[in-house]
């Protein structure tokens, strides 16, 4: 009976880490710019992990890399990274996928460039065999959001927490 016990309460404490986690990634966005390079100002409120994504698309193909760079008024913003894990989900009825993210220690107005984005080729579909007879998107219909976020590696394991915290509740309420 101890043992039951002790499963149910660890499945609902992976469970709540785990929703806890996921929910930051459904904030609403800071910044939406078109799909062109330039530059684009925007406003912190809150320092922490946010994300660049290109919303209109499921999979983003990067021929050249992309150059971004993100200033303030005093120096630029570090820590900025390409995310080798490309998820893809939905936000607003179109599909999203979350690409490039960095780090904010300090609030304030922020200045972020792109180049080389007419390099990029977005496609709806996120399995490369469907990829291979879709033509890209035209970059007219993607946009750029920049939203709050979670680390990739954290998202991974909060994505697995969930389904381990799920799977020890039922075990812990059927005992199987």
């Amino acid at each position: 009976m101890a043992t039951k016990i002790l499963i149910e309460i660890t499945g609902l404490v992976l469970l709540a880490w785990s929703l806890k986690v996921l929910l930051k990634y459904y904030k609403k966005p800071i910044a939406v710019f078109n799909f062109e390079d330039g530059n684009y100002p925007f406003e912190i409120k809150e320092p922490g992990y946010y994300s660049i994504s290109v919303l209109g698309a499921g999979f983003i193909d990067f021929e050249q890399r992309v150059i971004i760079k993100i200033t303030s008024g005093e120096s630029d913003a570090s820590n900025f990274r390409v995310n080798y894990l490309l998820f893809s989900s939905t936000r607003e009825g179109q599909k999203e996928v979350q690409c490039w993210g960095f780090s904010i220690r300090h609030t304030g107005n922020y200045t972020i460039s792109f180049s080389n984005l007419d390099q990029t080729e977005g496609y709806h579909s996120t399995l490369r065999s469907k990829r291979f007879f879709e033509s890209p998107i035209d970059h007219s219909k993607l946009r750029i959001l920049i939203h709050r976020s979670v680390k990739p590696a954290y998202r991974l394991a909060a994505i697995l927490a969930l389904i381990l915290g799920v799977n020890l509740i039922f075990h812990g309420i059927f005992n199987l």
